[in-house]
């Protein structure tokens, strides 16, 4: 490939033109070899608008991006772009995923709002309440469930025991039928009062299974 400039300093290939495909004009002065890279595309036959870089050290292709120039058809001259930046932060590792939350046991609300709606509790604290922010989040309609932390069950991984506590509600929590003012062991088949709402506490976790065995 032989790339000139014709009087008007527009860039093209001899080999392809006579003269120059964007003014008409014959070559200028100065002829030099260049490696063209097509606007928009590869290069073509069809003498579409080229984009010619070239490199001052005469090095072509190889040349680092610092010495490279473009040029446009107009005649003007350009900063090269910066090639492809790699992606970002290149083929870092993907996190491994977190473990798997562990089930420790169930509610199940008895009371005739929401009836046999079922919630999971996990390991640690398991907030009950009206919110988003609780991992057991009752809207069955009972306004008088405290929107955070109405109450919170405890799993105790480490000695495989359940317990109770009132959270932050401003209406009391109950533990059959017992107004709860301190932690308090839970056991199978408990009911809880929160608001209106009664629950049935099962355990998964008990001295039948537990997730150490």
């Amino acid at each position: 490939m032989r790339m000139i400039t014709c009087s008007n300093g527009h860039y093209y290939d001899q080999e392809k033109n006579a003269t120059c495909p964007y003014c008409g004009n014959g070559a200028g002065a100065d002829i030099a070899t260049k490696q063209t890279v097509a606007v928009g595309g590869g290069i073509g036959a069809d003498n579409s608008e080229k984009t010619a870089i070239y490199s001052p050290s005469g090095a072509g292709a190889a040349a680092s991006d610092d010495e490279r120039t473009v040029y446009n058809p107009s005649g003007a001259s350009q900063e090269a772009p910066a090639a492809a930046a790699a992606p970002a932060a290149a083929a870092q590792a993907a996190p491994a995923p977190d473990e798997p939350i562990l089930l420790s046991g169930w509610l199940a609300i008895i009371s005739e709002k929401g009836k046999g709606q079922s919630f999971t509790l996990t390991f640690g604290l398991n907030a009950i309440g009206r919110g988003e922010g609780n991992h057991v989040r009752i809207q069955n309609g009972d306004s008088s469930i405290s929107r955070e932390k109405h109450a919170v069950i405890i799993y105790d991984y480490e000695n495989n025991i359940f317990f109770i506590k009132h959270g932050e509600g401003q209406y009391l929590s109950y533990l059959n039928g017992e107004v709860l003012l301190e932690t308090k062991q839970l056991k199978a088949n408990d009911i809880i009062k929160v608001g209106s709402t009664e629950l049935i506490f099962i355990p998964l976790c008990s001295e039948q299974f537990n997730w150490k065995d």
